[in-house]
Protein backbone atom coordinates (compact mmCIF):
# COMPACT_ATOMS: atom_id res chain seq x y z
CA UNK A 1 0.00 0.00 0.00
CA UNK A 2 1.75 3.09 -1.21
CA UNK A 3 2.84 5.74 1.80
CA UNK A 4 0.47 8.92 2.31
CA UNK A 5 2.45 12.29 3.41
CA UNK A 6 1.43 14.57 5.98
CA UNK A 7 2.83 15.10 9.80
CA UNK A 8 4.46 13.33 12.56
CA UNK A 9 2.62 14.53 15.98
CA UNK A 10 5.96 16.01 16.70
CA UNK A 11 5.52 18.23 13.31
CA UNK A 12 8.04 16.45 11.01
CA UNK A 13 7.02 16.35 7.64
CA UNK A 14 6.43 12.16 7.30
CA UNK A 15 4.91 9.49 5.88
CA UNK A 16 2.39 6.54 7.16
CA UNK A 17 1.82 3.58 4.85
CA UNK A 18 1.53 -0.52 5.49
CA UNK A 19 4.71 -2.26 4.19
CA UNK A 20 3.47 -6.19 4.21
CA UNK A 21 2.43 -6.49 7.78
CA UNK A 22 3.91 -3.56 9.42
CA UNK A 23 2.86 -0.17 9.90
CA UNK A 24 5.20 2.11 9.54
CA UNK A 25 5.98 5.87 9.94
CA UNK A 26 8.62 7.57 7.96
CA UNK A 27 10.27 11.10 8.53
CA UNK A 28 11.45 13.58 5.97
CA UNK A 29 14.85 14.33 7.00
CA UNK A 30 17.49 16.21 5.08
CA UNK A 31 17.87 19.93 3.80
CA UNK A 32 19.15 19.36 -0.10
CA UNK A 33 19.02 15.69 -0.32
CA UNK A 34 15.68 15.03 0.99
CA UNK A 35 15.29 10.76 2.59
CA UNK A 36 12.76 9.09 4.28
CA UNK A 37 14.14 7.63 7.47
CA UNK A 38 11.51 5.14 9.19
CA UNK A 39 11.17 6.26 13.31
CA UNK A 40 8.25 4.03 13.77
CA UNK A 41 7.13 0.70 12.92
CA UNK A 42 4.19 -1.50 14.51
CA UNK A 43 3.38 -4.66 13.48
CA UNK A 44 0.29 -4.96 11.97
CA UNK A 45 -1.16 -7.76 14.43
CA UNK A 46 -0.11 -5.50 17.36
CA UNK A 47 -2.72 -2.86 16.46
CA UNK A 48 -6.13 -3.35 18.59
CA UNK A 49 -7.60 0.18 17.29
CA UNK A 50 -7.86 2.87 15.30
CA UNK A 51 -9.82 6.21 14.81
CA UNK A 52 -9.94 9.16 12.45
CA UNK A 53 -10.81 12.61 13.88
CA UNK A 54 -11.12 16.32 12.35
CA UNK A 55 -9.44 19.44 14.06
CA UNK A 56 -7.00 18.04 16.72
CA UNK A 57 -4.28 19.64 17.49
CA UNK A 58 -1.66 20.06 17.06
CA UNK A 59 -2.97 20.34 13.48
CA UNK A 60 -6.22 21.40 13.17
CA UNK A 61 -6.48 21.86 9.41
CA UNK A 62 -5.56 18.49 8.81
CA UNK A 63 -7.11 15.10 9.79
CA UNK A 64 -5.59 13.01 12.22
CA UNK A 65 -5.29 8.84 12.46
CA UNK A 66 -4.60 7.69 15.93
CA UNK A 67 -3.52 3.63 15.45
CA UNK A 68 -3.51 2.25 19.23
CA UNK A 69 -1.38 -0.76 19.55
CA UNK A 70 0.03 -3.31 22.18
CA UNK A 71 4.02 -3.60 22.59
CA UNK A 72 4.52 -6.27 25.70
CA UNK A 73 1.97 -5.42 28.15
CA UNK A 74 2.00 -1.48 27.99
CA UNK A 75 -0.95 0.23 25.43
CA UNK A 76 0.39 2.48 23.15
CA UNK A 77 -0.74 5.16 20.05
CA UNK A 78 0.49 6.32 17.31
CA UNK A 79 -0.46 9.56 16.01
CA UNK A 80 0.00 10.84 12.47
CA UNK A 81 -1.47 14.19 10.48
CA UNK A 82 -2.53 14.18 6.96
CA UNK A 83 -4.74 15.68 4.50
CA UNK A 84 -5.67 12.89 2.58
CA UNK A 85 -8.73 11.84 3.87
CA UNK A 86 -9.26 8.70 1.11
CA UNK A 87 -5.47 7.74 1.59
CA UNK A 88 -6.25 7.73 5.86
CA UNK A 89 -9.53 5.62 5.17
CA UNK A 90 -7.39 3.36 3.11
CA UNK A 91 -5.05 2.93 5.90
CA UNK A 92 -7.85 2.50 8.68
CA UNK A 93 -9.83 -0.05 6.91
CA UNK A 94 -6.78 -2.35 6.22
CA UNK A 95 -5.84 -2.18 9.96
CA UNK A 96 -9.27 -2.79 10.90
CA UNK A 97 -9.24 -5.65 8.25
CA UNK A 98 -6.94 -7.68 10.47
CA UNK A 99 -8.11 -6.78 13.73
CA UNK A 100 -11.56 -7.90 13.00
CA UNK A 101 -10.03 -10.84 11.51
CA UNK A 102 -7.90 -11.97 14.81
CA UNK A 103 -11.13 -11.12 16.67
CA UNK A 104 -13.06 -13.45 14.65
CA UNK A 105 -10.52 -16.16 14.77
CA UNK A 106 -9.95 -15.38 18.57
CA UNK A 107 -13.81 -15.87 19.01
CA UNK A 108 -13.31 -19.15 16.86
CA UNK A 109 -10.78 -20.47 19.09
CA UNK A 110 -12.85 -19.57 22.57
CA UNK A 111 -16.02 -21.11 21.40
CA UNK A 112 -13.97 -24.41 20.89
CA UNK A 113 -11.76 -23.71 23.84
CA UNK A 114 -15.08 -23.46 25.75
CA UNK A 115 -17.13 -26.60 23.84
CA UNK A 116 -14.40 -28.70 24.96
CA UNK A 117 -14.44 -27.33 28.54
CA UNK A 118 -17.82 -28.09 29.05
CA UNK A 119 -17.81 -31.71 27.19
CA UNK A 120 -14.95 -32.29 29.02
CA UNK A 121 -16.88 -31.06 32.61
CA UNK A 122 -19.56 -33.15 31.71
CA UNK A 123 -17.77 -36.08 31.10
CA UNK A 124 -16.36 -35.65 34.40
CA UNK A 125 -19.99 -35.74 35.69
CA UNK A 126 -21.25 -38.56 34.36
CA UNK A 127 -17.94 -40.33 35.62
CA UNK A 128 -19.08 -38.69 38.87
CA UNK A 129 -22.12 -40.32 38.53
CA UNK A 130 -21.17 -43.64 38.07
CA UNK A 131 -19.01 -43.53 40.73
CA UNK A 132 -22.14 -41.99 43.33
CA UNK A 133 -24.30 -45.08 41.87
CA UNK A 134 -21.84 -47.81 42.81
CA UNK A 135 -21.33 -46.05 46.41
CA UNK A 136 -25.35 -46.22 46.88
CA UNK A 137 -25.46 -49.75 45.72
CA UNK A 138 -22.65 -51.08 48.02
CA UNK A 139 -24.26 -48.70 51.16
CA UNK A 140 -27.75 -50.81 50.31
CA UNK A 141 -26.10 -53.59 51.09
CA UNK A 142 -25.38 -52.89 54.65
CA UNK A 143 -27.73 -54.34 57.07
CA UNK A 144 -30.82 -55.61 55.52
CA UNK A 145 -30.14 -55.47 51.59
CA UNK A 146 -32.45 -52.96 49.55
CA UNK A 147 -32.59 -54.94 46.87
CA UNK A 148 -34.73 -52.30 44.69
CA UNK A 149 -32.57 -49.21 45.74
CA UNK A 150 -29.65 -51.36 44.06
CA UNK A 151 -31.71 -52.26 40.67
CA UNK A 152 -32.60 -48.62 40.77
CA UNK A 153 -28.34 -47.45 40.96
CA UNK A 154 -27.75 -49.87 38.26
CA UNK A 155 -29.98 -48.64 35.92
CA UNK A 156 -29.10 -45.07 36.45
CA UNK A 157 -25.41 -46.39 36.18
CA UNK A 158 -26.06 -48.39 32.71
CA UNK A 159 -27.79 -45.03 31.12
CA UNK A 160 -24.72 -43.20 32.29
CA UNK A 161 -22.56 -45.39 30.58
CA UNK A 162 -24.84 -45.44 27.01
CA UNK A 163 -24.72 -41.37 27.46
CA UNK A 164 -20.55 -41.46 28.18
CA UNK A 165 -19.98 -43.52 25.25
CA UNK A 166 -22.27 -41.13 22.90
CA UNK A 167 -20.44 -38.09 24.69
CA UNK A 168 -17.30 -39.07 22.39
CA UNK A 169 -14.57 -36.33 24.82
CA UNK A 170 -11.16 -37.12 24.12
CA UNK A 171 -9.26 -39.94 26.28
CA UNK A 172 -12.78 -41.19 27.65
CA UNK A 173 -13.23 -43.45 30.52
CA UNK A 174 -14.32 -47.28 29.49
CA UNK A 175 -16.41 -48.66 32.38
CA UNK A 176 -18.46 -52.04 31.99
CA UNK A 177 -21.70 -52.63 34.42
CA UNK A 178 -22.83 -55.53 33.06
CA UNK A 179 -21.03 -57.75 35.75
CA UNK A 180 -22.99 -55.46 37.91
CA UNK A 181 -25.94 -55.82 36.59
CA UNK A 182 -25.94 -59.33 36.71
CA UNK A 183 -25.20 -59.58 39.89
CA UNK A 184 -27.38 -57.17 41.80
CA UNK A 185 -30.07 -58.71 39.32
CA UNK A 186 -29.54 -62.56 40.83
CA UNK A 187 -28.91 -60.72 44.56
CA UNK A 188 -25.22 -62.47 44.71
CA UNK A 189 -23.85 -59.83 47.25
CA UNK A 190 -20.13 -60.98 47.38
CA UNK A 191 -19.99 -60.54 43.37
CA UNK A 192 -22.20 -57.27 43.63
CA UNK A 193 -18.99 -56.39 46.24
CA UNK A 194 -16.67 -57.69 43.71
CA UNK A 195 -17.84 -55.82 40.55
CA UNK A 196 -18.51 -52.78 42.47
CA UNK A 197 -14.53 -52.45 43.83
CA UNK A 198 -13.53 -53.62 39.90
CA UNK A 199 -15.73 -50.11 38.47
CA UNK A 200 -14.37 -48.03 41.39
CA UNK A 201 -11.07 -49.35 40.50
CA UNK A 202 -11.15 -48.74 36.89
CA UNK A 203 -12.24 -44.89 37.59
CA UNK A 204 -9.00 -44.18 40.06
CA UNK A 205 -6.90 -45.84 37.94
CA UNK A 206 -8.23 -43.84 34.84
CA UNK A 207 -8.25 -40.44 36.70
CA UNK A 208 -4.37 -40.88 36.85
CA UNK A 209 -3.82 -42.62 33.45
CA UNK A 210 -5.51 -39.16 32.70
CA UNK A 211 -3.62 -36.63 34.38
CA UNK A 212 -0.12 -37.62 32.29
CA UNK A 213 -2.81 -37.63 28.91
CA UNK A 214 -0.77 -35.14 26.14
CA UNK A 215 -3.78 -35.39 23.51
CA UNK A 216 -6.08 -32.22 24.58
CA UNK A 217 -4.64 -28.86 25.51
CA UNK A 218 -7.36 -26.53 26.73
CA UNK A 219 -8.11 -28.42 30.10
CA UNK A 220 -5.58 -30.09 32.24
CA UNK A 221 -6.30 -33.14 32.67
CA UNK A 222 -4.99 -33.12 36.37
CA UNK A 223 -8.46 -32.15 37.11
CA UNK A 224 -10.18 -34.98 35.81
CA UNK A 225 -7.98 -37.34 38.55
CA UNK A 226 -8.45 -34.11 41.38
CA UNK A 227 -12.24 -34.78 41.35
CA UNK A 228 -12.54 -38.41 40.40
CA UNK A 229 -9.72 -39.23 43.78
CA UNK A 230 -11.85 -36.78 45.82
CA UNK A 231 -14.83 -38.08 45.17
CA UNK A 232 -14.28 -41.57 45.58
CA UNK A 233 -11.71 -40.58 48.84
CA UNK A 234 -15.43 -38.76 49.80
CA UNK A 235 -17.63 -41.69 49.45
CA UNK A 236 -15.35 -44.32 50.59
CA UNK A 237 -14.36 -42.57 54.09
CA UNK A 238 -18.61 -41.63 54.18
CA UNK A 239 -19.52 -45.38 53.91
CA UNK A 240 -17.18 -47.02 56.40
CA UNK A 241 -18.05 -44.45 58.96
CA UNK A 242 -21.95 -44.64 57.74
CA UNK A 243 -21.53 -48.49 59.13
CA UNK A 244 -19.68 -48.00 62.19
CA UNK A 245 -16.02 -48.05 60.79
CA UNK A 246 -13.09 -46.62 62.41
CA UNK A 247 -11.78 -43.06 60.80
CA UNK A 248 -9.00 -43.38 58.91
CA UNK A 249 -7.09 -40.55 59.66
CA UNK A 250 -4.43 -40.70 56.54
CA UNK A 251 -7.20 -41.23 54.33
CA UNK A 252 -8.26 -38.04 55.74
CA UNK A 253 -5.32 -36.00 55.27
CA UNK A 254 -5.41 -37.49 51.79
CA UNK A 255 -8.69 -36.06 50.53
CA UNK A 256 -7.85 -32.62 51.97
CA UNK A 257 -4.33 -32.51 49.98
CA UNK A 258 -6.02 -34.10 47.25
CA UNK A 259 -9.12 -30.96 47.97
CA UNK A 260 -6.10 -28.35 48.59
CA UNK A 261 -4.80 -29.10 44.67
CA UNK A 262 -8.16 -27.44 43.10
CA UNK A 263 -7.06 -24.04 43.95
CA UNK A 264 -4.24 -24.19 41.36
CA UNK A 265 -6.83 -23.98 38.97
CA UNK A 266 -10.22 -22.30 39.94
CA UNK A 267 -10.69 -19.52 41.86
CA UNK A 268 -14.56 -19.67 41.73
CA UNK A 269 -16.73 -18.95 44.97
CA UNK A 270 -18.02 -22.44 45.22
CA UNK A 271 -13.75 -23.82 45.47
CA UNK A 272 -13.51 -21.52 48.00
CA UNK A 273 -16.18 -22.34 50.00
CA UNK A 274 -14.99 -26.39 49.54
CA UNK A 275 -11.42 -25.62 50.35
CA UNK A 276 -12.98 -24.01 53.45
CA UNK A 277 -15.50 -26.38 54.44
CA UNK A 278 -12.46 -29.02 53.84
CA UNK A 279 -10.01 -27.01 55.78
CA UNK A 280 -12.66 -26.81 59.05
CA UNK A 281 -13.63 -30.35 58.91
CA UNK A 282 -12.51 -31.96 62.05
CA UNK A 283 -11.39 -35.93 62.09
CA UNK A 284 -12.73 -36.50 65.19
CA UNK A 285 -15.95 -35.41 64.12
CA UNK A 286 -15.90 -37.24 60.86
CA UNK A 287 -16.83 -36.58 57.36
CA UNK A 288 -20.67 -37.58 58.25
CA UNK A 289 -21.78 -34.52 59.06
CA UNK A 290 -20.85 -32.41 56.41
CA UNK A 291 -20.73 -35.27 53.62
CA UNK A 292 -23.59 -33.82 51.61
CA UNK A 293 -22.44 -30.37 51.82
CA UNK A 294 -19.36 -31.03 50.32
CA UNK A 295 -20.43 -33.52 48.14
CA UNK A 296 -22.56 -30.54 46.57
CA UNK A 297 -19.84 -28.12 46.60
CA UNK A 298 -17.65 -30.49 44.33
CA UNK A 299 -20.00 -30.58 41.90
CA UNK A 300 -20.40 -26.47 41.93
CA UNK A 301 -17.31 -26.57 41.76
CA UNK A 302 -17.12 -28.53 38.91
CA UNK A 303 -19.41 -26.74 36.45
CA UNK A 304 -18.09 -23.28 37.89
CA UNK A 305 -14.67 -24.80 35.74
CA UNK A 306 -16.29 -23.63 32.36
CA UNK A 307 -16.48 -20.41 32.78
Amino acid sequence: MPGIRGRLARGKTGTLEIEEDRIVIKEEKGVFSKRLEEVMGITLSEAISTSIEEKQPPFRSMIRIKIEYQESEESLEALFFSEDMSGLEAIKAKIDADIEKRREAAEREEAARRSERESHVHHISLVLEIVDQIFQILAALHGEPRWELMSSSIAEAESVVIEMESLGVVAPVTMDVRGLFSAVTERKAEEIKEEAYAILSVAHRDAERLAHYEGIESFDLELHEVFVKSYLLLWDLYLAESIGGPVDVEEIKTLKETFQRLGRFTDSNACRVALQEMDRLDILEGIAPRFEGLRLLMLQCMESLIE
